[in-house]
């Protein structure tokens, strides 16, 4: 497991000490990103000051053989395989400058077009799948924050972030009507290619 650095964090450390310092100034939260070798996505990792909570989560896109946000959502939900946990969320990301919005993954399995309320003419294009653990008290106790953070990234990795599977394309497959060597020459498909 590596942590993932932009490439000019990695040359610069006080441009990735300026950056944090920055992050934590403006938006309040301290982030890191993980590379697990052979995992759907990084690990993402939020201590959040204002909201004194953890997010620990991976970003997932959206299959693309899949047309309605509904039917996607239920791609990433059959994933989920873990008990109900009311910490347990799906964040849907939307094309262009639409907000994202999430919801408790107990209540997008009753109801999976709660998701899209007031966005049902768009198509999600992507998930983070997260949990959010409110420490309240214990985010201030320096002690008691690391216990929890260190309970709480590979407890989210070993019952979620393991099991779930990036999307990627199908390979193509043939037509019904291509399946004999006549029909995938390439005098036939110079001939397929100037009838389109």
């Amino acid at each position: 497991v590596s942590e993932r650095l932009p490439r000019k964090h990695l040359t610069d450390p006080t441009d990735r000490k300026r950056h944090d310092l920055e992050l934590l100034r403006t938006e309040k939260q301290l982030t890191c990103q993980l590379d697990i070798p052979d995992a759907a996505a990084p690990l993402q990792i939020v201590a959040d000051l204002t909201r004194r909570t953890i997010e620990v989560g991976m970003s997932l896109k959206a299959p693309e053989d899949k047309k309605t946000t509904k039917a996607r959502l239920n791609w990433v939900l059959r994933q989920i395989k873990t008990e109900e946990s009311d910490d347990l969320h799906v964040r849907l990301l939307w094309l262009g400058k639409t907000e994202p919005n999430s919801a408790p993954v107990s209540e997008l399995r009753e109801n999976p077009d709660a998701a899209s309320v007031g966005k049902e003419h768009l198509v999600a294009r992507g998930f983070e799948v997260f949990s959010s653990t409110r420490l309240a008290a214990k985010f201030t106790q320096p002690v008691n924050f690391i216990v929890e953070l260190e309970r709480l990234v590979p407890e989210f990795y070993d019952e979620i972030g393991s099991k779930l599977v990036a999307w990627k394309k199908p390979a193509p497959t043939l037509r019904a009507d291509r399946i004999t060597s006549d029909n995938v020459s390439t005098e036939a498909i110079r001939e397929e290619a100037e009838s389109q």
